[in-house]
């Protein structure tokens, strides 16, 4: 339930409406990141089942294929998934229906300015 509002975050109206992303570090280092795209997945979905890269050109690879398949995107992803610096993403429960396969993932990044 701790990302339920994002739920339906696939949907272009709801992903449009969607702010930043920010963590705070213990040294009080704060980093925006800002949504790239949303798209609904199976539970199972192996391609956000990674968490670290080589190199920024991997991570960048690996966003070029999650855009490939998102249902809706910032206006300016191709621009900020190529300026990427780091990526955040998102996943929660599609629906309230307990024991559902499906899953919304947001990706958001924060890029180099």
């Amino acid at each position: 339930m701790m990302f339920s509002s994002l739920a339906s975050a696939w949907k272009g109206n709801v992903f449009q409406t969607l702010g930043s992303a920010n963590i705070e570090t213990v040294d009080n280092l704060v980093f925006r990141f800002t949504p790239l795209c949303a798209l609904r997945v199976e539970k199972n979905y192996e391609l956000v089942q990674r968490f670290a890269w080589p190199d920024a050109d991997e991570m960048r690879n690996w966003l070029s294929l999650i855009l490939d398949q998102a249902e809706t995107k910032a206006q300016t992803a191709q621009e900020d998934a190529h300026k990427a610096r780091q990526v955040l993403t998102l996943a929660t429960c599609s629906n309230a229906i307990a024991g559902q396969q499906e899953r919304t993932l947001i990706v958001f990044s924060r890029r180099y300015v």
